[in-house]
């Protein structure tokens, strides 16, 4: 694992900070989707980079399920 800014990176992240990176906020769907995993999965490592400061969700404004 590599540390970064005092946060540990791992591997499985990179795929969803780049897209999130390259394309900005983005539904979990969308992530899940876009790298070809399921749904529960990709909320997991979601949450994890929200620990890990990494990440910060929003509610979507039309649609509250949606982060």
């Amino acid at each position: 694992m590599n540390t970064t800014y005092g946060n540990e990176l791992k591997s499985q992240w990179l795929p969803l900070l780049y897209l999130l990176r390259l394309n900005g906020p983005t539904p979990v769907s969308d992530l899940a989707i876009s790298i070809r995993q399921n749904h529960p999965g990709v909320v997991r490592m979601i949450n994890d980079l929200q620990k890990h400061g990494l990440v910060a969700r929003t509610r979507d404004a039309t649609d509250g399920r949606k982060t």
